[in-house]
């Protein structure tokens, strides 16, 4: 009998302190900051900065947020970037100084990956498959950065098909 109380007492206390833990429902968050968008795109979890990015259409544009995980996940900030019929096109946002990125749209089918620049260092950029058949690019920093960002896309064989150096 007492070792089925202590049992039960057990698998109580698991099941409860797993409550603790809210799971991201980016759907809920955007309606609840009266976000209006079309769909969801990607959502990037920053697990060690207790934050989220989420990237979504919405009208002509992309948009980006910034969601913080604290009690329960808020929005914190968004941005949004015209879809322009440009190679590849970049934005720097500093995303109130807690995940700053560079991220853009590539419309160079020739392109398959990305890499930007700064301050001597290369960052390999993610790329994101959007259901609009575009594609999007990420990259993240730890810290706040400054101009200049040399964009570099490149095709299958490694070589350089588009540039923002001069």
């Amino acid at each position: 009998m007492r070792f089925r109380l202590v049992l039960m007492l057990i698998t109580i206390i698991v099941l409860l302190s797993g409550c603790n833990e809210q799971e991201l429902d980016v759907n809920q968050v955007m309606k609840d900051s009266k976000i209006q968008y079309e769909y969801i795109i990607h959502t990037k979890e920053i697990p060690e900065r207790n934050l989220a990015l989420v990237f979504y259409k919405q009208q002509e544009m992309y948009g980006l947020g910034l969601l913080e995980k604290k009690n329960s996940w808020k929005w914190l900030v968004g941005s949004t970037k015209p879809i322009e019929e440009l190679e590849m096109s970049m934005v720097y946002n500093n995303l109130d100084q807690k995940a700053p990125m560079a991220f853009g749209v590539i419309n160079n089918l020739s392109i398959d990956s990305v890499k930007i620049e700064i301050k001597g260092e290369k960052k390999i950029a993610e790329i994101i498959e959007t259901p609009d058949e575009k594609r999007l690019w990420y990259v993240l920093f730890d810290e706040p950065q400054n101009p200049p960002i040399e964009v570099y896309g490149y095709d299958k064989n490694g070589e350089i098909v588009f540039s923002t150096a001069s």
